[in-house]
């Protein structure tokens, strides 16, 4: 089921020339994607089995050691190859919050005096990234890191994706098994935005306002921070099943990965899509 999982610039450009090479086909969940920051082909992925890189030609490259579980990866907006990410690549259990600033050579643990549940869907504020907001069992916020943690309210449903504005910190949107969701007072009341009763496998907010979302059995929308006006992009046979993750860019592409794990690309704002691999 597409729910169960349900992802400073530093001044050297990361080479994929990793040792252990998988073929994209072969990584079962993908839990979140960061476009590279220096306009390269090149995608890093956040999965069950590891830290990746991949490019047009399908190989994914273990950049983490050992073979260990990232979820609720988000990338920090203001400092490249810094991610943050829910996972065990320390030894410790699938709640441990780690962060990276070598594009996912190494990890470090954060300490969290107490850690909420492990996150399936995390996400940071564009203007700070110390504001992050994750979703599992209810809706938990940090401002300072990750360090400490508060819950504003229960989650709005069973949550797929969340996703921060990018221009409004109390801004947040959930795609759940009922419908695409929105909050403007940070996760303690939430407002339908569209696709009632029908499931949204993603949403991502982007920096000039839009927000995508993709309805099972719909398509792609767009929308904006209201969460009000929605325009149907593309519709859900041009894709491989659900979309669980999209990206941008800084030259405007957009990137996505489909629930059997296909990376396709747009240069249209996101109306045609074609593969990612050639």
């Amino acid at each position: 089921m597409i729910f169960a999982a349900l992802a400073a610039v530093i001044a050297f450009s990361p080479q994929r020339a990793i040792a252990q090479e998988v073929p994209l086909t072969r990584i079962a969940q993908i839990y979140g994607i960061s476009a590279d920051p220096f306009g390269e082909e090149i995608l890093y992925l956040a999965s069950e089995r590891g830290f990746f890189s991949v490019g047009p030609d399908g190989l994914a490259q273990r950049l983490s050691p050992g073979t260990n579980k990232f979820t609720g990866f988000a990338a920090d907006p203001s400092r490249s190859g810094r991610f943050i990410a829910a996972g065990d690549a320390t030894g410790g259990t699938a709640d441990t919050l780690l962060v990276t600033e070598d594009f996912g050579r190494s990890w470090a643990a954060i300490a969290v005096a107490t850690p909420p549940p492990a996150f399936l869907t995390l996400d940071t504020f564009t203007f700070d990234p110390k504001q992050m907001t994750g979703a599992s069992d209810a809706i938990y916020r940090t401002f300072d890191g990750g360090l400490t943690w508060v819950s504003p309210g229960p989650v709005p449903g069973a949550v797929a994706d969340l996703a921060i504005s990018a221009r409004y910190a109390d801004t947040l949107f959930a795609g759940t098994t009922t419908g695409l969701f929105f909050s403007q007072d940070g996760g303690q009341s939430w407002k339908l935005a569209l696709a009632e009763g029908r499931p949204t496998s993603m949403v991502q907010t982007m920096a000039d306002g839009r927000v995508f979302a993709f309805v099972i059995g719909q398509g792609l929308y767009v929308g904006g921070d209201s969460g009000e006006i929605w325009a149907l992009l593309a519709a859900a046979d041009m894709f491989d099943g659900a979309l669980l993750h999209l990206v941008g860019n800084f030259g405007g592409t957009l990137f996505a990965v489909t629930q059997f794990m296909k990376v396709l690309t747009s240069d249209d704002g996101g109306r045609t899509w074609a593969s990612f691999m050639r």
